[in-house]
This record gives structure tokens, sequence and C-alpha cells, in this order.
């Protein structure tokens, strides 16, 4: 399994299929993501191979997980594609305003947003989630 960073996949321009997600302890949210070959690109071009990842949020304070589009808020600073790093975002000032924080509240806690084609998944953590990748299926 190869170790990449959540900033690695940012700037992919693809959509992302959630496969799995899953509380596996208190404050560890995995999340498996995958890139599916029979989905077009922004080329729109059939793709011929995919990879699938392990997104590890350890320690998160909350996420907000969506089916769809509808009621979703984009706002805020937002850096990347289907997976963004957010900042000044509502969903922050929200969990900031429902639960007893620190006074640095604002620059320990992150926004980090995993948008797919079947799901919107916004988690809000201090710390940098771990990205594995699991396989990668070439071209035949």
């Amino acid at each position: 399994m190869e170790a990449v960073t959540f900033d690695d996949l940012m700037p992919v321009e693809t959509s992302f299929w959630i496969v799995r997600i899953e509380q596996t302890d208190e404050q560890v949210l995995n999340v498996r993501i995958e890139d599916d070959p029979h989905r077009l690109n922004r080329t729109m071009t059939v793709k011929t191979s995919y990879r699938t990842y392990d997104l590890q949020f350890a320690g998160y304070l909350a996420a907000s997980i969506k089916e769809e589009l509808q009621g979703a808020s984009f706002e805020g600073v937002r850096e990347g594609y289907a997976l963004q790093r957010c900042r000044d975002t509502d969903f922050l000032k929200y969990i900031k305003a429902s639960m007893v924080v620190e006074a640095n509240f604002d620059q320990v806690t992150k926004h980090f947003g995993v948008y797919c084609l079947n799901g919107l998944i916004d988690v809000a953590t201090c710390f940098e989630p771990t990205v594995t990748l699991v396989s990668e299926t070439g071209p035949e």
C-alpha cells in the first residue's frame, strides 16, 4: 500500500465514488473512495484504470454526510476538486457555536470535504487525514 497525502489528491480533476464509510473508534472516521473506470472524466473520455483510496480522519470532531447536493453549502474558501480543504465555512461556524471549544479553535480545526458522485462528506478535525492507496487497476 502506497501512502499519499490529501494534498496529493486535491488537484486531481476526476470524480470519485464512496465505497464505504465507517467509524472504527470513538473519534476515527474511515472513508474508502475509488475512481470508477466506467465513469467519464472531465475530458469526457472513458477511464481505463482506477484507484481505490482509504482516507482516515483520526480525532475528528464532527462529520456531515449527505447523499445529494440538495441542501449542500459550498461557501467559504475552498481548494481542490472532489477532495477539498475548506476555510471560513458555515460548517465550521456551526461546530464552533454548538461545542465547548478552546480559544484557538480556528487555528487548530481543519475542514476537509470529500465530494463524490454518490455522497458528500464534510469532516472537522484537528489533524491531517491519512490517505492510503489501497489498489490500482490499469488498462487491460
